[in-house]
Order: structure tokens, then C-alpha cells, then sequence
């Protein structure tokens, strides 16, 4: 699996803006299990609360994100995941 020879797991919860490739605009909160690839992330995988099923996001069309554990604003998500990596 391409995540598993080019990324990370990675364990927790965001709800953030995302923009898809259409430019629509919904509110996602996700349970976080890996992004690839792990020198410098570009997607982000996990269970998506809304659509109810594993979903993968591009990092460039993550906005406002905040991390749910925390309750505290995103400013960097790239930068965000790699710390988080295990």
C-alpha cells in the first residue's frame, strides 16, 4: 500500500475547512491514521465523520483547521503532522 512504503501513521482529530478539487467547501472532522509521503507531507488520511468512511485529503485544500484534542488553531498543518508522526 502506497501509504505504508511512503508515509506515517499518525493518531488524532481535526475539523477543519476543506476545499476539493471542484472548489467546494465543506466541514470535515477526521480521525487521523497516516499521511504520505513522510519527507514532506502533501495527503492526509483517515475516517472522515461526515461522509462516514475513510477519506484522503490534500493538505493544500485544508484550511482553519484546529486540532480537536487540544481545541487549539492549526497554523501549519504540514508541519503539524510531521511532529505527530509515530
Amino acid at each position: 500500500q502506497k501509504i505504508k512504503a511512503e508515509g506515517f501513521s499518525i493518531q488524532g482529530r481535526i475539523r477543519f475547512a476543506y476545499t476539493d478539487s471542484h472548489g467546494e467547501i465543506t466541514i470535515r472532522t477526521v480521525i487521523l491514521t497516516a499521511t504520505y509521503p513522510s519527507d514532506s507531507p502533501e495527503y492526509v488520511v483517515g475516517y472522515c465523520e461526515l461522509r462516514k468512511e475513510e477519506r484522503t485529503f490534500r493538505i493544500k485544500g485544508i484550511q482553519d483547521a484546529i486540532d480537536m484534542q487540544q481545541e487549539d488553531h492549526i497554523a501549519d498543518v504540514g508541519r503539524w503532522l510531521f511532529d505527530r508522526k509515530s
